[in-house]
C-alpha cells in the first residue's frame, strides 16, 4: 500500500481529485463512479492493482463555470470527446 496526497490546480471538475474512485477493468480493479476502459499495450498485463490510500485531497479553480449559465454549460459539453458517453 502507498500514500498519496492528491494537489490539484484547475480542477477537472474533481475528476482528478478522485482517480482513487476510478474502475479499471482490464486492471481487476473496481470503484465506484468512473469507469476508465483501455487497450492494454506491451509485454506484460500487471497483476490486479489495490487502490492508493489518498490522505488528502486539496484542488482549487480560479474561474470555475458555472453550469447553470447556458454558455458556460454548452462551453464544459465542448471538452467532452464524441465517442464517450
Amino acid at each position: 500500500m502507498f500514500l498519496v496526497s492528491l494537489l490539484e490546480l484547475g480542477c477537472s471538475a474533481g475528476l482528478n481529485l478522485f482517480c482513487d474512485r476510478y474502475s479499471y477493468p482490464q486492471l481487476d480493479y473496481k470503484a465506484e463512479d468512473v469507469k476508465i476502459e483501455f487497450a492494454w499495450v506491451g509485454p506484460h498485463r500487471p497483476a490486479a492493482i489495490k487502490p492508493p490510500n489518498v490522505v488528502s485531497r486539496k484542488g482549487c479553480d480560479l474561474n470555475p463555470l458555472n453550469l447553470r449559465l447556458d454558455a458556460e454549460f454548452f462551453q464544459s459539453l465542448s471538452y467532452i470527446w464524441p465517442d464517450e458517453r
